[in-house]
This record gives structure tokens, C-alpha cells and sequence, in this order.
């Protein structure tokens, strides 16, 4: 279920920022990791240094960080992740990765599928020749298409 609060009945106030504030308090390393990065994003989005969609990017890329809640570890820099979750992510990258490519090759080498497609080419064929009849055009084969 979808609720969108346009005019502010079911929470007052801007409920991001809300939802922000209580993920860092729920997980107090973002009030060290995360909060001056957001604050150092709105200032750079005030002085007009960085779009609107950057600033969005920087105050909900703390989503990601909201599981690792490790201190003292060097942060990886792309991802603000720390290492162990840094490789948890790619891992799971590269395993929904694997399975859109095999989704993709199933649809490819499935027979119903190919079927399907030869049918609907071979109805146009026969459509199409039937056309050439009637306006008493040449074939494909008269044409010269049909040799390899």
C-alpha cells in the first residue's frame, strides 16, 4: 500500500527528514558518518555548487549504510561502506546480475518461444506473398531475396 501525505495530515513536517533523523538515531554511527556529509551537501546546494538530484543522492545515500554500523573502520569511498559490506554488496550485485543473464538466456533458447516466432514470421511470409498476388508483384524469389 501506497500513502502519500501532500498535505502534511499523517506526519507533520517533512517525513525524509523525519525518517532520516530516526535512522540516525537508531543507528548513532550515521550522526558521525553520514549527518556532516548531508549538512556539507546543502551547503554546496545552497551555494548552487551541486544540483538538487546530487543533494537527494547524498541525503538518502545513507539507506544503504543503515546495516553496517561498525566505528573506527576506513570507509570505503564510493560506496561509504566498510569493507565486509563493501563485498557484500558487489556479491550481491554480481548474483542478481547472474540471474537476469540466465533469465535472459532461458528466454532466448526456450522452444516455445522460438516457435512462436517462426509461426508469426511464417504467417507474414504467407501474408505478404499473398499481397504480391494480388497486386501482381514479383516474390521474394523473383526479386532475388530468397538466395543465400
Amino acid at each position: 500500500m501506497n500513502v502519500y501525505d501532500f498535505d502534511g495530515t499523517i506526519f507533520p513536517g517533512d517525513c525524509s527528514i523525519g525518517f532520516g533523523i530516526w535512522c540516525m538515531n537508531r543507528h548513532p554511527v550515521l550522526w558521525l558518518t553520514q549527518f556532516p556529509r548531508t549538512v556539507w551537501a546543502f551547503v554546496q546546494y545552497k551555494r548552487g555548487k551541486i544540483e538538487n538530484y546530487q543533494l537527494q543522492c547524498t541525503l538518502f545515500s545513507y539507506l544503504t549504510k543503515v546495516d553496517c554500523g561498525v566505528v573506527g573502520v576506513r570507509l570505503n569511498r564510493q560506496s561509504g561502506l566498510c569493507p565486509k559490506c563493501t563485498e557484500l554488496m558487489h556479491l550481491n550485485e554480481e548474483i542478481a546480475f547472474n540471474e537476469i543473464l540466465q533469465e535472459e538466456r532461458e528466454a532466448a533458447t526456450s522452444e516455445a518461444a522460438i516457435a512462436g516466432i517462426r509461426r508469426e514470421r511464417d504467417k507474414m511470409r504467407q501474408r505478404n506473398s499473398r499481397m504480391c498476388r494480388k497486386y501482381g508483384l514479383k516474390s521474394r524469389r523473383e526479386r532475388g531475396y530468397g538466395e543465400s
